[in-house]
């Protein structure tokens, strides 16, 4: 039971059909009626573009558990803010803007995301940012234009770290810094999906991809990148929860079973290393 549960927890979004299986077995097993919302089972998977814009009207109303284990965090929120020295700062992946602080005089603040819906809530807030809407592999900025770059949630939605961590690196000044927060390998390979409602009702989720901090090490020694600083973020001790995380009316960002101290963010802070 213990290693069908596991399977159960690694694809319950991907692999509906496997895991109705599992759960009836299961189900049969134990002499349970239901043992998990059979009929919530199942999600369609859409690509980064379609799918933020499906979730875009519903992004900022439901529960994140990983966001907002982001900007609890001190350590996260410390090495997100801009020192004296940083007054042009890019954002990138800014969706809706959550975490971008409205009061920063002297910083010039831009924010750069593929998804114009995401961006148009965005504009929506009285939050003082020029938005542009780009592609974080080709950036439209000239070389070195930003002191600081925030990238959050955006590189687990990509198969390969090189190409993008190049891109992050040719526009940040020598010397210039790179905060990286995502989803932590670990927390990806144990379940973690962005999944959401959609606007017809149904499920729907965006896939990520897990990267090792070795991923991170060796992409950003070839991008011209040090890597000073690496925390993984933990689940605190109220973290505790279950798999069945798809609400009735609502669906908050799903989360695997966890335990309290298990990786759930991985923070990675780099500096450019040309002249």
């Amino acid at each position: 039971m213990g290693y069908t549960g596991y399977r159960i927890l690694r694809s319950w979004v991907t692999d509906p059909h496997c895991v109705r299986e599992d759960l009836l077995h299961l189900q049969e097993l134990l002499g349970a009626t239901d043992i998990c919302g059979l009929t919530e089972l199942g999600a369609q998977q859409h690509d980064i573009v379609t799918g933020y814009s499906d979730w875009s009207s519903s992004y900022d109303e439901a529960s994140n558990p990983f966001v907002e284990l982001c900007y609890g965090s001190s350590l996260i929120v410390d090495a997100w803010t801009p020192t004296a020295d940083e007054t042009r700062v890019l954002d990138v992946g800014i969706g809706t803007g959550t975490g971008v602080p409205v009061d920063r005089p002297g910083v010039m603040w831009v924010g750069v995301d593929l998804n114009r819906d995401m961006l148009n809530v965005l504009s929506r807030r009285d939050i003082p940012v020029t938005v542009i809407q780009g592609d974080a592999l080709a950036l439209p900025f000239a070389d070195a234009s930003f002191d600081l770059l925030r990238c959050g949630f955006l590189l687990s939605h990509l198969p390969a770290l090189e190409p993008v961590l190049h891109e992050l690196a040719r526009v940040l000044r020598p010397g210039g810094r790179l905060e990286i927060v995502d989803i932590h390998a670990h927390a990806i390979y144990t379940g973690a999906q962005g999944i959401y409602r959609t606007r017809t009702g149904g499920l729907g989720y965006v896939p990520v991809f897990p990267h090792l901090v070795s991923d991170h090490l060796k992409a950003a020694a070839s991008s011209a990148l040090v890597v000073r600083n690496v925390e993984e973020i933990r689940w605190p001790q109220e973290a505790q929860t279950s798999l069945g995380l798809i609400a009735r009316n609502s669906v908050k960002t799903a989360r695997p079973v966890v335990q309290s101290g298990e990786p759930a963010l991985l923070q990675v802070s780099s500096r450019t290393t040309r002249e």
